[in-house]
């Protein structure tokens, strides 16, 4: 049975005139290039070892993003190793998703993480010193990555799908329309640093090669 990410890998969301409603949360989801546009994320086929995790938070720091250390809401992270070969749902009505030259069961194993961050804040002295970034506890927006990740034994390679979104509630008090809305300069600073980190993770698994036996392997299975 396919697990459903729903959820997990949403579609792209745009955000709509509706900002000034009362707990509407605001998100924006991220593709790594523009042949995606329009599809619930990106996807990175044929690479080699990367433990999506590690390689995450490591990019994030580099942008100083901090972890989130709670679940958001209703939305928990996530980080389940499946054995086999597990497909996942996509948007309603999607057929399940498989990775490319895999079969349902297979031998292998399936990845699913989900972690949120924030930009954290050094301070004018912090800066100087070279301290680490530290979360804003009066930051509300956040920054949601998911990722589903399959290593396929039959071209010993992987297959990577990853989502980033940012997620806005309205925190500002606008008196002039009488209603809570988004803290617009967070949210911009935060969607810069969304689309950095898409580019980055996208790039670091590309150049993630997998061994020349992979490689090989992989173009038999198109051709087979």
């Amino acid at each position: 049975k396919p697990v459903d990410l729903e959820k997990l890998l949403a579609g792209l969301v745009e955000i709509s005139g509706q900002v000034r409603a009362r707990g509407k949360t605001v998100a924006v989801t991220f593709q790594a290039d523009r042949k995606t546009a329009g599809k619930p994320g990106f996807k990175v086929v044929g690479h080699g070892e990367a433990q999506i995790a590690t390689l995450t938070q490591r990019i994030a720091g580099e942008l100083s993003l901090v972890e989130r250390a709670i679940d958001m809401g209703g939305q928990r992270k996530l980080d389940l190793n499946k054995q086999g070969i597990v497909s996942i749902k996509g948007a309603s009505g999607e057929t399940a998703i498989l990775p490319e030259g895999g079969v349902e069961g297979a031998s292998g194993f399936t990845i699913l993480w989900r972690n949120f961050y924030s930009l954290g804040s050094r301070g004018f002295l912090g800066s100087i010193v070279g301290r680490s970034p530290v979360l804003d506890r009066g930051t509300s927006v956040r920054i949601r990555v998911a990722a589903v990740q399959w290593y396929l034994p039959l071209t010993d390679d992987y297959e990577t799908r990853i989502v980033i979104s940012v997620q806005s509630p309205n925190s500002v008090y606008n008196a002039v329309v009488g209603d809570y809305c988004i803290n617009a300069g967070e949210l911009k600073s935060h969607l810069a640093a969304a689309r950095k980190l898409a580019e980055s993770l996208n790039k670091a698994l590309t150049d993630s090669k997998a061994s020349a036996y992979s490689a090989s392997k992989r173009a038999q299975s198109l051709t087979a």
